[in-house]
């Protein structure tokens, strides 16, 4: 054991304290632990003192680091985490569905970023409709050129 924590007082390893470069150890002087618990109960309080600020300010984050957002997102449901970059994101954005063209204003929504799940490649922007019908093939091109023969099979010209 290296060190005490002063709220609990137990003995822990110094890698179970926060890093401070100010001390002279280089670590905080609560435990994570503690110190998490502590974070945990302010911002409950500060919360509860005002929640629609509280829900403004990241509501702004949100809007202010949207592609962010979605590349931390990206791993969500699973395959690999998308490997493009902030800017490659935000240079491959113009405000328009990849495949049906529909724009943000138009679709009131925003546009959700898509990328391969197998090498994490950024193949674009695409509206819910889109990105769940890609879903729902699940990104097959042979499922997707069936459903295309499928339908003109039936087409009345």
């Amino acid at each position: 054991m290296d060190k005490i924590c002063k709220k609990c007082g137990l003995p822990k390893y110094l890698k179970e304290f926060p890093k401070v470069k100010a001390n002279c150890d280089g670590r905080g002087g609560k435990c994570k632990e503690c110190e998490g618990a502590r974070r945990r109960k302010r911002e409950k309080i500060n919360y509860w003192k005002d929640p629609e600020k509280k829900r403004k300010k990241c509501r702004d984050w949100h809007n202010n680091n949207r592609f962010k957002n979605s590349l931390y997102h990206s791993v969500d449901g699973g395959g690999k985490k998308c490997t493009a970059t902030i800017d490659e994101v935000i240079a491959a954005f113009d405000g328009a569905c990849a495949i049906c063209g529909i724009t943000e204003e138009e679709y009131g929504r925003k546009l959700h970023m898509d990328h391969c799940h197998e090498s994490g490649q950024l193949r674009g922007f695409l509206c819910q409709k889109c990105n769940q019908g890609l879903g729902n093939y699940n990104d097959s091109v042979d499922l997707i050129i069936a459903a295309a023969e499928y339908l003109e099979s039936f087409a009345t010209n």
